[in-house]
């Protein structure tokens, strides 16, 4: 693990769009959801080489795979938060619609912010 600023990031391998294995640096916590989505059947995958296919599109090419990922990630798990209807603790299913929309809203926030380094205002911008 490593320590950059208060953050704890994890490394794991995964696959980009050229299925080149490389190394992904992320918050602790985004690979805790990861992980947990891997359990519930969650093609790891195809998202980070789906993450990769989008980020190569972008204009801005100073846009890292860890940068899109984590900002997709947390878009992600936002939405998958925000759909639960029932104040049950029933587990929800993740679906592609939801994995669709926040790759959506993540490439157009990376296309509209440009090579702007004070770009992280959060998942909500």
């Amino acid at each position: 693990m490593l320590f950059k600023g208060f953050r704890e990031l994890d490394c794991y391998s995964v696959i980009d769009s050229t299925g080149t294995t490389v190394s992904l640096y992320l918050p602790k916590r985004q690979w805790d959801y990861l992980r947990w989505l891997l359990s519930q059947g969650f093609d790891l995958a195809a998202y980070t080489r789906t993450c990769d296919h989008r980020r190569q599109t972008l204009a801005d090419r100073t846009v890292s795979l860890a940068d899109f990922v984590s900002f997709a990630t947390d878009r992600l798990h936002r939405l998958h938060d925000h759909c639960q209807t029932d104040c049950r603790c029933v587990v929800q299913p993740v679906f592609p619609s939801q994995i669709e929309q926040a790759l959506d809203k993540t490439e157009a926030y990376f296309r509209r912010s440009g090579p702007d380094p004070m770009r992280w205002h959060g998942w909500t911008a």
